[in-house]
Order: C-alpha cells, then sequence, then structure tokens
C-alpha cells in the first residue's frame, strides 16, 4: 500500500521484487522486465502497436500507475495513474482482464444471410467455430468461480 499526499507530489515506490501478480491482471500487456540493479526490475507495458516504448508500471491499491525511474529509485504520483488499464489489456481485482476468445458471441446476420442460402450463392455453407484451448477453458472456470 503506498500512502499519496494530499498534493500532486511524487513518491518513492519499492516495486515488487519478482513476477508475482496473476495472469488475470497482468495479462500479455505487462511483461516483467529483471534488471542486473535488483531495484529497477519492474513490469513494464507491452503496447501493442509500438515495440520501442515500454513505461515502467506497478500495481499500487488496486490500480495501474506509471513510474517514473529517476536517480536509481521509482516514483509515481496520484496523477500517474493509468486511467483505462482495460484500453492497454491489463485488468484490476474490479475489473480482470479477460480473454475475449472466451466471451459468448451472438451470431450476425448478414444482409447475404436473410435472403437465404438458395438466393445467394456466395454464402459458406460450413461456418467456422471457434476452437476453445485448454488454457482458454481453465482461466474462464477460475474467472466463474471467482465471481460465483
Amino acid at each position: 500500500m503506498v500512502e499519496f499526499s494530499k498534493t500532486e507530489d511524487s513518491v518513492e515506490v519499492v516495486p515488487r521484487v519478482r513476477a508475482d501478480l496473476p495472469f488475470m491482471l497482468t495479462r500479455k500487456a505487462a511483461i516483467w522486465v529483471e534488471s542486473e540493479q535488483p531495484e529497477a526490475s519492474a513490469y513494464h507495458l507491452c503496447y501493442l502497436y509500438n515495440d520501442k516504448s515500454f513505461p515502467a508500471i506497478e500495481y499500487i491499491n488496486d490500480q495501474w500507475y506509471y513510474l517514473d525511474w529517476n536517480h536509481r529509485r521509482y516514483y509515481t504520483g496520484p496523477l500517474f495513474y493509468i486511467t483505462t488499464p482495460i484500453s492497454l489489456g491489463l485488468g484490476t481485482l474490479q475489473a480482470p482482464a479477460v480473454n475475449v476468445a472466451l466471451l459468448p458471441r451472438e451470431p450476425v446476420e448478414t444482409a447475404s444471410e436473410s435472403i437465404g442460402v438458395e438466393e445467394n450463392e456466395n454464402v459458406l455453407k460450413d461456418k467456422d467455430e471457434p476452437v476453445l484451448l485448454e488454457e482458454q477453458a481453465r482461466e474462464g472456470e477460475q474467472l466463474v468461480n471467482a465471481f460465483s
């Protein structure tokens, strides 16, 4: 737990010493970077479309924060929080990041399906069905149990 001051000042943060956050929080969006300087090891945000920037982040007080490395220490402040972690692929205890393949999908009716197969030669007769991997099934069961 980090106590932030009533002002917007940054406070020193001692990040965790190993990658110990559950997968429902980190998914593939947060990667653990081990440093030769143990105090510099931390989770880093892995942007899907940008392979040049990996800012340090930490899960503090049930919320994700950006970290600033300065004078061999990490700092963060109340304004450094990540406002929409789910949009970056990160989860929180209140809103775990879920694999979209586990979410039920409703069939979408297209114009070609609505006029009937016999009237449209471009409609595929064999539809692809999603395949649920064993890891995804286990994760789905864990989420169901956690929220039951």
